[in-house]
């Protein structure tokens, strides 16, 4: 075009036969196929491990056993300075 005869880009000496492809496109296949399988078993043991855990609140049971019990307390008032002004015994 426009009078120029050279080639804007050079030549590609390409290296990739057959035999690479194959090599390639096998590695690829395997790399995907463990990811997924990894992934698989990932997602499997999370949702296995929420499952397990959700239905553990369903078999748990919890009671609590207590006895009332009556304290009697000693009543101190203090004034503005600290000073103790008054005691109540517990017996009023």
């Amino acid at each position: 075009m426009c009078g120029k005869s050279t080639a804007i880009f050079g030549t590609v000496n390409d290296s990739i036969t057959n035999c690479s492809d194959k090599a390639f496109f096998a590695y690829t296949l395997a790399y995907e196929k463990y990811h997924s399988y990894r992934d698989s078993l990932r997602n499997s043991f999370d949702k296995l491990y929420r499952d397990t855990a959700f239905a553990g609140g369903e078999r748990e049971l919890f009671t609590m056993f207590y006895s009332t019990s009556e304290y009697h307390y000693t009543l101190y008032y203090y004034d503005q300075a600290g000073n103790l002004v008054r005691t109540v015994p517990p017996s009023g």
